[in-house]
């Protein structure tokens, strides 16, 4: 059955991953070691871009979705349903590739700040400086398509938003439990705009799927969390 938000409509297909491939690249998440994932967000193509799938609002995030294809299983191709158009087909390699944290991420925190430092005077850190970020930009040469690593967020760390969700929406940023709750989530996948593809989110922006590495072990794809950003 094709993916639907409830009382909204069909969600449009994304993307797949080949789980067998890349199980080869020795990846920093449990993928499955087969079979392939199915990447589905309700785009706006259907309502005109009325309806929003946003962190703030939990309920929305039905409109996107992971679905997990075992080998074997009978999975044939089929049209969109009425009122989404396809994106053009693209197929794609994969290579492993260094990720990072960028500022505000704890794990850049963890590794530079300095115990007890106030942080706007981390802000100061060589780490945290604008050149310095600029050349870590400039080395991205194309649209950002990864799986698993550090997420490559359009404004700020993507597991706060997610945490934020998974919450119910209404944590204040403050609140210790967010940061315990954004500890909790890696990045699936993400999928960048890229003219090749006719795939435009927002401004230039970036689509974002998450989970917990538990439950990404126990193959429970229905716990994947959503989010995106553009500039």
């Amino acid at each position: 059955m094709w993916p639907h938000w409830s009382e909204h409509g069909p969600l449009t297909f994304v993307a797949s991953l080949n789980c067998g491939q890349l199980a080869s690249l020795g990846l920093d998440i449990p993928l499955p070691k087969d079979g392939t994932l199915a990447f589905f967000y309700f785009d706006g193509q259907y309502d005109d871009a009325q309806s929003l799938v946003i962190f703030q609002d939990p309920e929305s995030l039905e409109g996107s979705r992971v679905l997990y294809i075992p080998p074997g299983a009978s999975a044939i191709p089929r049209p969109c349903p009425a009122g989404i158009k396809p994106y053009p087909k693209m197929d794609l390699t994969a290579q492993p590739v260094t990720t990072y944290p960028n500022s505000g991420q704890r794990a850049l925190m963890e590794a530079f700040q300095k115990p007890g430092e106030d942080p706007r005077s981390f802000l100061n850190h060589p780490v945290n400086d604008d050149r310095f970020m600029e050349a870590l930009w400039e080395l991205e040469t194309g649209p950002v398509h990864q799986v698993g690593g550090y997420a490559f967020p359009v404004q700020g760390p993507i597991e706060y938003e997610v945490a934020q969700a998974a919450l119910g929406g209404k944590a204040a940023w403050t609140d210790p439990a967010l940061e315990r709750e954004a500890r909790t989530w890696a990045l699936l996948a993400q999928i960048d705009s890229d003219g090749r593809a006719k795939m435009m989110w927002g401004d230039a922006g970036t689509l974002y799927w998450m989970m917990r590495p538990s439950d990404l072990r126990a193959g429970d794809f229905d716990a994947a969390s959503f989010t995106w950003q553009c500039h």
